[in-house]
């Protein structure tokens, strides 16, 4: 008899991709942030494009993260056949 927990992939799988999305948020905020620095110091414009360019950065990065988590959890638009119901906490012998 073998129980068998969520997808059957190791828990640090786990780990490493929910960590990374935080780093992934952080990186496009800053690109964009360096990308909005550089337009400014090119047409002269304050800090204008600074103030659009991260918060664009942090909107493509909660939306990149979003899609990523639902990727994650709907395991790629189907659902694991070993467990019907939730993914954490459920039991069901094989």
């Amino acid at each position: 008899m073998e129980i068998v927990i969520g997808s059957g992939k190791s828990p640090y799988y786990y780990v490493a991709v929910y960590s990374s999305l935080g780093f992934v948020m952080v990186v496009f905020t800053f690109l964009c942030l360096y990308a909005g620095l550089y337009l400014d110091r090119k047409f002269g414009t304050g800090y204008n494009f600074s103030l659009i360019m991260t918060i664009a950065g942090m909107v493509a990065g909660a939306m990149w993260t979003y899609a990523r988590i639902l990727r994650i959890t709907m395991n790629n638009g189907k659902r694991d056949s070993k467990v019907r119901e939730d993914d954490i906490g459920s039991f069901k012998e094989k």
